[in-house]
């Protein structure tokens, strides 16, 4: 009892300190979850919350991990929701980390917004369960059914969730073989992000537009989506790292391979500095064609190798 008054004294100490000076919300949490018999659960859990979110933006995503867990342990039944929203923030870090159990815990998220019926809880948890839009054949008609539910769910009004979930059944529908709807699904969102002039979700989804147009007779539309893709997703390293990846790609079908490897030394520049293994698995993947082209088959056999690596790493279920 002793000891986690102590913890308590200096967690409120700290908390006084942090309305003058930064204080590492991981500190915070560290003390007020020791002295969760007096200071109840809900600092320890807003700390915890507010450390994933700083780990997570400073790319450090297993410590965001940890951090999300130890706010899990702390909820209690009454708050279900913030116990989704946390379940949500674990999920995507456990995807950028390349931990597999994201696909368990966006599934965790998804009964919880059906038991509470909240629409748009249960849209992220779609959305973040299949953001790996290149593993469509793992996923199947019950991924696209939970797509329709939360997108009915949600009503018909214009909405950036709304927008999100038609262009991931336009990518779940239209990749890798084309599809009608799936070509009038990703209008339509393309659309309504115009209309609602939010132009990080355009980027989204005009990525998403990219993705349903793969067949060679539409190269031309590619090229002309990823040059108003280049104004628009500097801001967001994610994106822009997807943009070059897809503009490497359509740069070399038209034979332009000088300008494809200047992408691909941007796609390098931001896998690195993300830290995900997945753009990681990209990027050799990529390098290793140029090896090919410079006949270098050594070279082309080291960057295949750990591609490899990195998309085992990453859990990509076609690595």
């Amino acid at each position: 009892v002793g000891r986690e008054r102590l913890h308590f004294r200096v967690g409120l100490a700290l908390e006084r300190l942090s309305g003058h000076e930064p204080v590492n919300p991981a500190e915070l949490a560290h003390h007020f979850r020791l002295a969760r018999r007096l200071a109840g659960p809900e600092p320890g859990r807003r700390y915890s919350i507010a450390a994933g979110q700083q780990a997570a933006q400073l790319f450090a995503y297993e410590e965001a991990t940890s951090h999300y867990r130890l706010a899990l342990e702390l909820f209690e039944n009454e708050d279900e929701r913030g116990r989704c929203e946390a379940l949500l923030a674990l999920g995507r870090v456990q995807w950028h980390a390349g931990d597999d159990d994201a696909r368990n815990t966006f599934m965790e998220a998804v009964r919880s917004a059906e038991r509470r019926g909240a629409a748009d809880q249960l849209s992220r948890a779609a959305l973040g369960l299949g953001e790996r839009y290149f593993e469509v054949t793992y996923l199947g008609e019950r991924y696209r059914d939970l797509l329709e539910k939360a997108a009915a769910a949600l009503g018909p009004d214009d909405s950036p969730q709304l927008a999100l979930l038609r262009s991931r059944l336009a990518v779940n529908l239209g990749f890798p073989n084309e599809s009608d709807r799936a070509l009038r699904l990703a209008a339509d969102a393309v659309a309504m992000a115009r209309r609602l002039e939010d132009e990080e979700l355009l980027t989204a989804v005009l990525l998403a537009r990219h993705v349903t147009l793969l067949d060679v007779r539409h190269i031309d539309q590619r090229l002309a989506l990823s040059e108003e893709l280049r104004s628009l997703a500097g801001s967001h390293a994610e994106l822009a790292a997807e943009l070059h990846h897809w503009r490497l790609y359509d740069l070399l079908g038209v034979g332009a391979v000088e300008d494809a490897r200047t992408e691909l030394d941007s796609l390098e520049e931001l896998a690195l500095q993300l830290g995900q293994p997945l753009f990681r698995a990209l990027a050799e993947g990529a390098r290793g064609l140029w090896a090919e082209l410079d006949g270098d088959v050594e070279r082309s056999e080291r960057c295949a190798d750990e591609s490899l690596r990195q998309a085992r790493l990453a859990h990509t279920q076609d690595a």
